[in-house]
């Protein structure tokens, strides 16, 4: 399944970064015997940074933020890492939002302070 996400997340036709996500959203699922990793959710993370549609960096943000709530309650083994959250600053630094730049500094500020407080080697700068 990584390779159709992969697919998806280069494909420049509208809706392909909700077509990458819904195959991740059934990875998700409790019906699916496969379960997601860092590869799958990255490559989402990537095609919303890729998507040139209304709203791409929000759903970027938005499934970071979900990754990193869902692994910090225990409900999945898969934490986000530093491509992670550079994939969500990318996909800020290319939108014209106005809240653009504040959003991708304070993902780095975010990133920075889990690396330093926590020092978890795996959101490293």
């Amino acid at each position: 399944l990584q390779a159709v996400i992969d697919a998806w997340a280069k494909c420049p036709e509208g809706g392909s970064a909700q077509k990458a996500e819904e195959i991740l959203n059934h990875l998700r699922s409790p019906v699916s015997s496969t379960k997601p990793n860092i590869y799958h959710y990255n490559s989402v993370i990537t095609a919303w940074a890729r998507s040139k549609e209304k709203g791409a960096p929000q759903k970027a943000e938005s499934l970071l933020l979900e990754m990193e709530a869902d692994y910090n309650d225990g409900v999945i083994e898969v934490k986000p890492n530093a491509v992670s959250y550079s994939c969500v600053i990318d996909a800020w630094a290319k939108s014209e939002e106005k809240q653009a730049p504040k959003r991708a500094l304070h993902i780095l500020e975010h990133m920075r302070n889990l690396y330093f407080e926590k020092r978890d080697e795996d959101v490293k700068p």
